[in-house]
């Protein structure tokens, strides 16, 4: 049987709500849009439609004609009380925006460009929300059958050893007015096993004086063999002296309540599993933001801003710590030429291939090669002296002498700059250094390397 999702899409445009219906169409589920909508419209369509889900367009805040953004749209909804599952597609540019816009209340955000994703996360958030709704109805019933229960009465001459059970008592286990003994001992023989102990040490506590009242809830053999979840209230209603003479109580059967409060934990439960799977998701999706907010789109080696991260840590190193640092600055040589000659997107090639080599020449997982800008890369070498950074050189050059599949083998400029264990550096004086160096190399002739050290007397 086809699942039945009502969809309320509410966009900035007919091409936007033409790509969004085509996929929510696909699955035959119902979609209903709104173009540039007004407050009353938004109104009005909540109010007399039966939605599921609602889908709002975040160039709403941008391309619209009455005065109605998305902030504004999902104001209206969340403040409603049909507390519907929002949904914001938006372009990826706009990412941070919407992030400020599942704090707000929308349960999650689709780029216009992942619409493939539509019809899964649509389907997940109207589960969920029809879950909690099987929650509430559940909840409902459950205090409606707390009190509308109907109680059996007991009461015990302690003097004579005679009980008596009301007809609803016998009634909740099945029993007939004279087809049940009216005795302690008979009572006792249909409690379940387990709950056996609990039941005596709760009647001892009462009749020694420990407890105030008798009070526990266990299961009871009904004449059918099954067993029936029971509440047993007691209090003495007679002394002589201390000791208590008469007591009464009640009974009521809490089946009902049990199985509603066990399918209440298996909501719960579920519903537990569900926040952690999506938690782990955000997390995922979280870790995969930082990852690449760390990455060169292009080379897929880290960027200028986790460069600049782990150099101030390796510059704070080397003064704590007392171990050398050395950073190399490098630059393709007439790479202007190279891109006129071959095009931009050969160049791109050219800069992908060269920071692969860069990469393969490095041994350490402590090392870093980054780009700089344009056709510059760093490479940050920690605890490394002058010798091993003229090694990695060479071992750069071996690598680029060898690279194939480019219109013409790349050359570099190096600069190399080390600063000496114990010497205090920040990281633009550092920079500056090998800057410098580097286009010393530039003016001997390129494909070639300039060196500099960095030593306590520099740094005064």
């Amino acid at each position: 049987m086809t699942e039945t999702i009502n969809c309320l899409l509410l966009s900035a445009s007919s091409s936007f709500t033409g790509n969004a219906e085509k996929w929510l169409k696909s699955t035959s589920y119902s979609v209903e849009s709104a173009i540039n909508p007004t407050l009353a419209t938004v109104e009005n369509l909540l109010i007399n439609g039966d939605w599921d889900i609602v889908l709002i367009d975040f160039l709403l805040s941008t391309e619209r004609q009455n005065d109605f953004s998305v902030d504004d749209a999902l104001s209206t909804i969340i403040h409603t009380p049909f507390e519907l599952p929002t949904l914001i597609i938006y372009p990826p540019e706009n990412l941070e925006k919407t992030l400020l816009l599942i704090d707000k209340g929308a349960v999650d955000c689709i780029r216009i460009d992942e619409l493939s994703r539509l019809i899964p996360v649509v389907r997940r958030e109207v589960a969920r929300a029809r879950h909690y709704g099987e929650m509430a109805k559940l909840q409902q019933r459950h205090d409606m059958l707390l009190n509308a229960a109907a109680e059996g009465f007991w009461d015990w001459d302690l003097t004579t050893g005679e009980m008596f059970f009301s007809y609803r008592w016998l009634e909740m286990l099945g029993y007939g007015k004279n087809e049940f003994t009216p005795s302690f001992n008979s009572w006792v023989d249909l409690i379940h096993p387990d709950d056996l102990g609990l039941y005596l040490e709760l009647w001892t506590d009462y009749m020694d004086g420990t407890a105030q009242q008798f009070r526990v809830e266990y299961r009871m053999r009904a004449k059918t063999g099954d067993y029936h979840w029971v509440s047993a209230r007691g209090v003495s209603v007679s002394h002589q002296g201390d000791e208590p003479v008469y007591l009464a109580g009640s009974l009521n059967d809490i089946t009902d309540r049990k199985q509603v409060e066990q399918e209440l934990q298996c909501h719960r439960e579920r519903l537990e599993e569900a926040i952690a799977e999506r938690t782990a998701e955000l997390r995922s999706a979280n870790e995969q933001l930082s990852r690449l907010a760390r990455l060169d789109g292009l080379t897929e080696i880290p960027n200028r801003r986790c460069l600049d991260e782990t150099l101030a840590r390796e510059c704070s190193r080397v003064s704590r710590d007392g171990i050398p640092l050395t950073l190399l600055m490098i630059d393709i040589d007439f790479f202007k030429q190279y891109n006129d000659e071959f095009g931009h997107q050969e160049g791109d090639t050219c800069l992908k291939m060269v920071a692969a080599s860069i990469r393969r020449s490095m041994l350490r997982p402590s090392d870093l090669v980054a780009r700089y800008g344009g056709e510059e890369f760093v490479v940050l070498l920690p605890n490394t002296s002058r010798e091993g950074g003229l090694k990695l050189y060479e071992r750069i050059r071996d690598e680029l002498a060898e690279l194939k599949g480019v219109g013409k083998r790349p050359t570099v400029s190096v600069g190399l700059a080390t600063v000496n264990a114990g010497v205090q550096i920040t990281p633009e004086r550092l920079l500056a250094s090998v800057d410098k160096v580097l286009y010393q190399a530039k003016g001997a002739g390129r494909n070639c390397l300039e060196e500099c050290a960095i030593v306590q007397a520099e740094v005064a």
